[in-house]
């Protein structure tokens, strides 16, 4: 949990429940400032959204505009609680943040599909 390799970018984590979303932030943010063209990735568990750092987090993120990806991985449990049982709604999300992450879904797989033309188009180009 707390291995680290900062020559690579790998801040690592630390042992509190969401306490990796403030630092991602923040080290989008020195990315942006920098220029250095790196997006951040922030994973974390579904359990880590009942923090009031994942909400504010986010809030910050889009303020700033920085580069960063939050990537929940979400097994329907917080440590050993189900999601039905710590949330009324259905997701942790707001339909807000639903949308905007399900259009950046939509980008993702377009990139991808563009990608995936292009190595085609090389093949036969190759032949």
């Amino acid at each position: 949990m707390h291995i680290a390799d900062l020559e690579s970018g790998n801040l690592g984590a630390n042992g509190i429940v969401g306490g990796g979303h403030g630092m991602a932030v923040g080290a989008a943010y020195t990315q942006k400032v920098k220029n250095t063209g790196k997006i951040v990735m922030c994973c974390f568990g579904d359990g880590a959204t009942n923090e009031g750092s994942f909400h504010e987090a986010m809030n910050l993120a889009s303020v700033w505009n920085v580069p960063i990806i939050f990537y929940s991985i979400n097994n329907g449990y917080g440590i050993s609680t189900d999601i039905r049982k710590s949330y009324k709604c259905r997701t942790y999300l707001s339909k807000e943040q639903q949308t905007f992450m399900e259009f950046l879904d939509i980008l993702l797989k377009m990139e991808m599909m563009f990608w995936q033309f292009m190595k085609h188009l090389e093949k036969q180009w190759m032949m």
